[in-house]
């Protein structure tokens, strides 16, 4: 996986700036407060005992889990949303291409709802009112050399987005227009944002470093901080997600993910209840994390063989649809359950899950199935998508996309859920559920 991020990367910095200069041509003519964190008692005892129960607390704080659930048992979080689908055969059409985007540049790598419209974030940013047709605005200033947005949210003067080239970059707006790159001195250039979330008073981003996973938190959008990681908690590791979750934050990814050759990979989870201390659970082997959603009053988190990317000379041999994915469910944080795996098209030999979202009656998870053909090359990513409403019975809706939209090959590469709308994220286009179908114009 470590791999195809250096591959897109150098894609990045060698090839897209020669296409900068058509796609602005190209673009010119055309807070619910969560529950508080738990909090134990004190003990009520005689005065007598006072020394005793002292002792014992202390030695019940030394004992204790090292991660805590992020909210009380019986204090449920909500559902993350109240998403536009009802049943997984909704999801069997209605799904429209998104106008207005340049395919030339690869990526729309992420959408927030924001005022009455949507913002839709990549290598550039576009504003829409329906979901469907966009409007380019411009390309963003995150850095020096041409940046790219990897995520947006909403927190700070109005929207923040976080990416990086040569080093970790922010910039702000406060309607989605109008940005401002936020120049902040607290990384390296090997440094990249690669998510966000916003909590009530604290704004997250993570990353990577030159020493493994890295974290920054800022108050406003606009000073930011890179955490001091002296427990070691990030140390080898690769964070992909972080999600607000409850009155903390959860991040998912995975340690030890080393070169192809003897690659040892674990799944693993952070949570925070404030967004600066964080505790680090493994959940599986051989796997690495992909993303991390809030899902039915708790979390969800999908990920991938920790080999999906190495190629043939390095791939394992599978034999399972477990072996090549997984899906896991959390009511806190910290346990963690392994549901039953969305049935891949066979033969395959590697999948990617890249996306997962609440998107109302369920979890719409997406990503790419692979076949390897001669050597080191593989045929192509195939995309794939699938909905589950309980995480037991999986129903596959990759034939709802029109793929002649978008017919570069290519992985489903995110999705995201709001109120009113359903986005798929494609690599080099956007797909839109829930929007009004277009209106029909004579001849």
């Amino acid at each position: 996986m470590t791999d195809l991020r250096e591959r897109f990367d150098e894609y990045r910095q060698v090839e897209a700036p020669d296409l900068w200069d058509r796609i602005e041509e190209m673009a010119a003519a055309t807070a619910l407060q969560p529950p508080p964190i738990r909090r134990r008692r004190p003990l009520v005892v005689a005065l007598t005992a006072f020394l005793s129960v002292l002792l014992v607390g202390f030695a019940l704080y030394l004992l204790r889990a090292d991660a805590e659930p992020l909210a009380p048992a019986d204090e449920p979080a909500p559902p993350a949303n109240g998403g536009p689908v009802s049943t997984a055969a909704d999801l069997l059409d209605g799904w429209q291409a998104a106008e207005g985007i340049g395919r030339a540049l690869r990526e729309a790598n992420d959408v927030v709802a924001f005022e009455d419209g949507f913002v839709l974030a990549g290598g550039a940013v576009w504003v829409s009112d329906d979901g469907v047709r966009w409007e380019w605005v411009r390309r963003l200033p995150l850095t020096d050399s041409h940046g790219y947005i990897e995520a947006i949210t909403v927190g700070g003067p109005g929207l923040v987005a976080v990416g990086g080239d040569f080093g970790a970059a922010v910039s702000v707006s406060p309607d989605g227009r109008a940005w401002t790159r936020v120049v902040h001195g607290d990384y390296e250039a090997v440094d990249v944002m690669y998510d966000v979330a916003a909590g009530e008073d604290l704004i997250v981003a993570i990353g990577s470093g030159s020493e493994g996973a890295a974290l920054w938190t800022s108050p406003d959008g606009a000073t930011w901080t890179q955490l001091d990681d002296d427990a070691g908690v990030f140390h080898d590791a690769f964070v992909s997600s972080v999600t607000r979750f409850r009155s903390g934050f959860v991040a998912a990814g995975g340690v030890g993910t080393g070169s192809c050759a003897g690659l040892e990979a674990s799944a693993a989870v952070w949570t925070s209840p404030d967004g600066l201390a964080w505790t680090r659970t493994l959940i599986a082997t051989g796997m690495t994390l992909d993303d991390v959603a809030a899902w039915d009053e708790g979390l969800l988190a999908i990920g991938s063989a920790a080999d999906t990317g190495c190629g043939p000379d390095y791939l394992q041999p599978k034999t399972r649809n477990d072996d090549l994915a997984g899906v896991w469910a959390s009511p806190d944080g910290v346990a963690w359950e392994r549901l039953s795996t969305p049935d891949f098209p066979a033969p395959v030999d590697a999948v990617w899950l890249r996306g997962a979202a609440d998107v109302g009656a369920g979890v719409l998870v997406v990503g790419g199935t692979m076949r390897f053909g001669p050597g080191d090359v593989g045929e192509e990513w195939v995309p794939f998508a699938s909905f589950s409403g309980d995480g037991a019975t999986w129903t596959d809706v990759t034939s709802s996309f029109d793929r002649s939209a978008f017919p570069e090959a290519g992985w489903l590469s995110g999705v995201v859920a709001t109120e009113s709308r359903v986005f798929v994220n494609w690599y080099g286009g956007l797909w839109v559920w829930g929007a009004p179908p277009p209106v029909a114009t004579g001849s």
